[in-house]
């Protein structure tokens, strides 16, 4: 029994190191945020600076966590496995009357 090919070890390893990247960048924008609302907190101390600061930056940041998913991942979402093919699917209206 033989272990994995070369070519196979090859891309086990590229798609190990895009995951450890996209990681390590998605950790990064957590500390960003964290780091960057105790400096602004303690800039910025009125109650009102803190209720828009939070939640802007809080959705910010998942807007961000997600894109840096979506650039990792994008020719996954566009590939098909060999030999399927994609079924036509019909739209049909339907219309209720009460």
């Amino acid at each position: 029994m033989t272990g994995l090919s070369d070519d196979q070890r090859n891309k086990r390893r590229k798609k190990w190191q895009s995951m450890y990247i996209q990681s390590v960048i998605q950790d990064f924008i957590q500390l960003i945020d964290i780091t960057n609302y105790n400096v602004t907190s303690r800039i910025f101390s009125t109650p009102l600076w803190t209720f828009l600061f939070g939640p802007l930056f809080f959705a910010l940041v998942y807007t961000l966590d997600g894109l840096v998913m979506l650039c990792f991942h994008f020719n996954s979402f566009e590939k098909k496995p060999r030999g399927v093919q994609t079924s036509q699917m019909t739209i049909s209206n339907i219309i209720v009357m009460n």
